[in-house]
């Protein structure tokens, strides 16, 4: 339910107020409306701050990464700059050759069975339900299976470096940048 109001001050201010209950006291909806533009402020001003950090960021980064310049420490704070890989994909073939028994302890994989039934088939797609842990005889092309893995990195990376076995050319990454700040301590 949508109320107008206005909201005297100042400058008087015409709202539009969505309420659940009928009926709300002005001085609740006064109160809701100043924190809501405060709110609204803190969050643009943020917003707006984000982008200037972001500008920010990439011009620290630039000078990282043409200059070697790699931090910066004063009586107030601590600013440093490192890369951090990013992995994006993994292969999981080669994976499951070089990690050999190693492979089920670092990879979960997990089965998706996806069973499509023709348009207005309700009816049979509750039997197949109901009937499904009897091993129903579903047609083939009704199913679509698809393997879902993850990878354990942090296990990955202790049993690769723990039996020596290369894994590099295992994954499709990327370099980001990280910049690191933290208050000096005294």
């Amino acid at each position: 339910m949508e109320k107008e109001m206005i909201i005297e001050g100042k400058k008087p201010v015409r709202l539009k107020v969505i309420l659940e209950k009928k009926d709300a006291k002005p001085k609740i909806l006064k109160k809701f409306y100043h924190l809501a533009k405060r709110y609204f402020n803190i969050k643009m001003d943020l917003e707006k701050k984000e982008k200037e950090r972001q500008k920010i960021k990439e011009k620290l980064v630039e000078i990282a990464q043409t200059e070697g310049v790699r931090g910066v420490e004063d009586e107030k704070f601590i600013l440093k700059l490192f890369k951090r890989e990013k992995v994006l994909e993994w292969e999981f073939s080669l994976l499951k050759e070089r990690l050999d028994n190693f492979y089920p302890f670092v990879v979960k994989e997990e089965g998706i069975v996806t069973i499509t039934f023709p348009p207005g088939s309700i009816e049979m797609m509750e039997n197949v339900i109901k009937k499904l842990r009897e091993i129903f005889n579903i047609p083939p092309e009704w199913i679509n299976t698809k393997i879902l893995s993850t990878v354990d990195e942090q296990r990955l990376y202790e049993i690769s470096n723990q039996y020596s076995i290369e894994i590099s050319d295992c994954k499709i990454s990327q370099l980001t940048w990280v910049v690191s700040t933290s208050l000096k301590r005294k």
